[in-house]
């Protein structure tokens, strides 16, 4: 299961903004030594969670994007792309098409949510 974020900035966002969204996210996010967080181009990020059926890793999801709400930044919108293999995706590659273009999606819908893997 992988999980793509993009946090989108009405204004340039100051290095406080940004520590601030990232702390929210590790402390809410409690990563298992087996994810795999890491940058993906920008300001996008994305999290890889083995052994993580899609109904937690949604969950998930929108329990980070409550909890960055809840910063109550409005200058930042975070929207979130969620897929699964073998659901969607044969393999890393298309796996990480999937979740690019849900992530996608969820910015074209006017952000500030997560949106599966069609």
């Amino acid at each position: 299961m992988a999980c793509a974020g993009d946090p989108e900035h009405d204004s340039a966002p100051g290095k406080r903004d940004q520590q601030e969204c990232l702390t929210t996210a590790k402390n809410c996010w409690h990563v298992r030594a087996l994810d795999v967080v890491c940058r993906y181009g920008g300001d996008e990020f994305v999290v890889v969670m083995p052994e993580t059926p899609l109904e937690d890793a949604n969950a998930k999801a929108r329990q980070l994007l409550s909890a960055l709400h809840a910063l109550q930044m409005p200058e930042v919108d975070f929207s979130m792309g969620v897929a699964s293999l073998p659901e969607h995706g044969e393999c890393s590659v298309s796996l990480l098409e999937s979740v690019d273009d849900a992530l996608y999606r969820a910015k074209e819908l006017g952000g500030g949510r997560v949106i599966g893997a069609a």
